[in-house]
């Protein structure tokens, strides 16, 4: 099992909720803005996630996070 951090796990509740809520995921923007990071903070722990096998995304294409 793959260990997670408070901190990733929070990035994964908060992208679970939007999906939930909107039927899409967020941007990377939106996530940041959220968690109260800048973007590019936002963008490594995506890069995170996805290195961990916790969430998947497309190249290229916007709110593709899948979890």
């Amino acid at each position: 099992m793959v260990e997670i951090t408070p901190k990733q796990a929070r990035y994964l509740a908060y992208i679970r909720a939007y999906r939930d809520g909107f039927g899409i995921s967020p941007a990377e923007s939106e996530i940041a803005d959220a968690i109260g990071v800048s973007p590019p903070s936002a963008n490594q722990m995506m890069k995170t996630l996805e290195r961990k096998g916790l969430i998947r995304r497309q190249p290229g294409v916007p709110r593709s996070i899948q979890i």
